[in-house]
């Protein structure tokens, strides 16, 4: 199994950067690729259960992954992930936390996705979340704190 960790640095404080990365409002502004839109979804990380985005890329192709919210905590919340398709599962479950840590007046956002089950799909998970980062940091820089 592969296992994914991934941090970046925000200018705002851990609460508010938690905000971004748990509520539905917020999460739904930064989730996916650049060019792609949220056709659906149930984004919601402050409490547990299901969640889900039906998602479509730049170039027209459907995308679908959901799972369940497994614990939410201090700063830290962990949720299944899994690709669907039109009959249900496509691809194995993993599993992704996400944490915030304060980091002098900043905080530090970590990525942690574990249980991939090969180098493929490990490099575009990596591929993914960072370009998920990249619209994050992008609309944190926007917020005000």
């Amino acid at each position: 199994m592969i296992d994914v960790t991934l941090t970046r640095r925000f200018d705002a404080p851990p609460t508010r950067v938690f905000a971004f990365v748990t509520q539905p409002d917020m999460l739904a502004l930064w989730w996916g690729h650049d060019g792609w839109s949220i056709e659906e979804a149930e984004l919601d990380f402050t409490r547990p259960g299901p969640w889900f985005a039906k998602m479509r890329s730049d170039e027209g192709n459907p995308f679908h992954h959901g799972g369940e919210v497994l614990s939410t905590g201090d700063m830290t919340v962990t949720f299944s992930w899994q690709w669907l398709n039109a009959n249900g599962r496509q691809s194995d479950v993993s599993t992704v936390t996400f944490s915030v840590t304060a980091d002098g007046d900043g905080s530090l956002f970590t990525i942690h996705h574990t249980g991939l089950p090969d180098d493929d799909f490990g490099r575009s998970h990596e591929m993914g979340w960072n370009a998920s980062l990249a619209r994050l940091t992008a609309f944190a820089s926007t917020q005000s704190s």
